[in-house]
């Protein structure tokens, strides 16, 4: 079995200030980092996935292929971790 290693998407909440309205920040270990808005109509699991969606397209947005992500999070001390995979990937995981 080959391991493969990709960098874990941590999103976090960003509470407003009196200059900017809520956000939600998705970052990597390597400092890379995007911020959206918080979109009101959605709720925190969407906003959430927004964001590290926001991610995977910002900063892997190449020519080895569409990436999504992962059907599950894990979520402690405030922040979420998500993970991905290329579009039509087979994988050992169960979902």
């Amino acid at each position: 079995m080959s391991v493969d290693h990709r960098p874990a998407i941590r999103v976090r909440f960003v509470a407003p200030t009196n200059f900017n309205g809520a956000r939600w920040s998705a970052s990597s270990d390597d400092g890379r980092r995007v911020l959206i808005h918080q979109d009101y109509e959605r709720n925190c699991s969407e906003n959430q996935e927004r964001a590290a969606q926001a991610w995977l397209d910002k900063f892997l947005d190449d020519d080895l292929g569409k990436r999504e992500l992962l059907p599950i999070a894990l979520s402690f001390k405030g922040e979420t971790f998500f993970s991905w995979r290329f579009v039509g990937e087979v994988s050992d995981l169960p979902f």
